[in-house]
């Protein structure tokens, strides 16, 4: 294909050329964050800023790695992957944000993908939508070992560990659900016991209170979960579906992902694993959750957190295990 940049040596959107970044690349949505992510690099550097595009390069143990910012969505997401893979990157971890789905999932807790529902568009140019679009399993079980090196505790592991669904109305009737009403500005968040359909949704005394959590997401408490995500294209129609003229499908279909137990929704994972399957690499993906709108719904306490740090420290360990396995099959 023609290149179009300037500089013949560079992609023309990343504005990185060969030789200039490692095999294992980080990738976040906000390109103020790369930043953050180098300092846990030994001899970070910057490489370049174009566009969205934003890419730092050091070293983890030794071994070359990056972290290039994607913006927001997937046609982006897709464009760094497809750029740095020809700069010689072959491993992707997407390291962000999303929101819960399931009642379990709560503010700062950190979601890994095993795969994403693939209900955005850039996906559906590199495969016909019957493909499924499913995480790297040896990026996964990195980011499941660095996850609990970050302190994470074990959450929801299957969809079998899942409570019972509490269903909108609109899945049975086709009318619109009615939101929970907000507690009063003075008066305490409902417990999870609220739901006594389910008992293990009941606050564990043990723990630090959501409040604390979100204040700091580095306390012991803090829960990584394992499963299924959600990739979207509009943030505004997964959040205000009734004011859109498509909102009967996306709050149809929004129960049908709680149904099958999807754990969060987020906007790159889907492209990210398909693109990683075309371009023959591997990529997986976990997510800070910021918050859950289901909670929310039912009265339960849902603060909203704005700290990567977690998220990035899981991905951090993933690449160290992935450099530790990798070298161990070359020795």
């Amino acid at each position: 294909m023609i290149n179009y940049s300037e500089d013949p040596n560079r992609q023309y959107h990343i504005q990185v050329a060969p030789g200039e970044i490692g095999r294992y690349v980080l990738l976040p949505g906000d390109p103020k964050r790369c930043e953050k992510i180098a300092a846990y690099f030994d001899d970070p550097h910057f490489v370049a800023d174009n566009r969205e595009f934003v890419t730092y390069t050091g070293t983890l143990d030794g071994v070359p790695v990056s972290v290039t910012s994607t913006g927001i969505g997937g046609p982006s997401a897709s464009i760094a992957m497809e750029e740095l893979v020809r700069c010689g990157a072959d491993t992707f971890i997407r390291v962000g944000t999303c929101g819960g789905m399931q009642p379990e999932v709560k503010s700062g807790d950190v979601v890994i993908s095993t795969g994403s529902i693939r209900m955005e568009g850039t996906s559906r140019e590199y495969a016909p939508i019957e493909y499924p679009a499913v995480a790297d399993l040896a990026v996964t079980n990195a980011l499941v070992t660095g996850a609990l090196a970050a302190g994470l505790q074990p959450g929801v592991q299957s969809a079998s560990e899942l409570g019972p669904l509490v269903p909108y109305s609109v899945v049975y009737t086709g009318s619109s659900p009615a939101a929970a009403p907000a507690p009063a500005a003075d008066s305490a968040p409902a417990a999870d016991s609220v739901l006594d359909a389910d008992p293990s949704l009941a606050a564990d005394p043990s723990l630090p209170a959501d409040s604390s959590l979100a204040a700091d997401p580095s306390l012991p408490g803090a829960r990584y979960h394992l499963g299924v995500s959600q990739s979207k294209d509009a943030f505004y129609g997964q959040h205000e579906p009734e004011k859109m003229p498509a909102g009967y499908e996306l709050l149809a279909k929004w129960e049908a992902w709680k149904m099958m137990g999807c754990l969060a929704s987020e906007m790159e994972s889907a492209a990210i694993f398909i693109a990683a399957m075309k371009l023959r690499a591997r990529a997986g993906a976990c997510f800070l959750v910021a918050a859950n709108q289901e909670r929310a719904r039912l009265g339960l306490h849902n603060p909203v957190a704005h700290d990567t740090d977690l998220a990035i420290r899981t991905a951090i360990g993933a690449l160290r295990e992935l450099i530790r396995e990798d070298q161990a099959r070359r020795s």
